[in-house]
């Protein structure tokens, strides 16, 4: 009776640009000029472009910089690997801290062929999440 209620899981399957996107944003208990996003966007093609958004107050003189890079075959096949492995593709929009007000928003966009899907959240404590993003992010590192 209760067998149709489940949403079927959507499979990952990568597409031929942008494979993920990890950001990171302090909120709340900091500076204003300490109050940016960092951003790294993964390529299928290894690419990987490093760069700071969404300042509250931008001190530079100049245009913000970015650091662009490329990994090996090997390291964007462990990123894919890393997706999978976790579900990230079907992990919920919103694992974030539900009383949180301070600490850093945390979030992932995975591109599909399908389409894309966003999830993060505010000092998250999922499992899957974190050891996926700190897996990521020390592969870029």
């Amino acid at each position: 009776m209760l067998g149709g209620c489940k949403e079927k899981e959507k499979e990952f399957v990568p597409g031929d640009k942008e494979l993920i996107h990890l950001t990171s944003t302090p909120k709340g208990g900091v500076e204003t000029y300490q109050i940016y996003t960092t951003n790294i966007k993964i390529f299928v093609d290894g690419t990987v472009i490093i760069y700071a958004s969404d300042f509250v107050r931008w001190l530079g003189d100049g245009d913000i910089p970015q650091t662009v890079f490329t990994i090996t075959p090997e390291e964007v096949e462990q990123i894919k690997q890393i997706i999978v492995d976790g579900n990230l593709y079907n992990l919920r929009e919103d694992v974030g801290n539900k009383d949180g007000i301070d600490g850093v928003i945390k979030k992932m966009t995975i591109y599909a062929e399908s389409g894309t899907h966003t999830t993060g959240g505010i000092s998250v404590s999922n499992r899957q999440f974190v050891r996926a993003y700190d897996a990521i992010e020390n592969i870029v590192r």
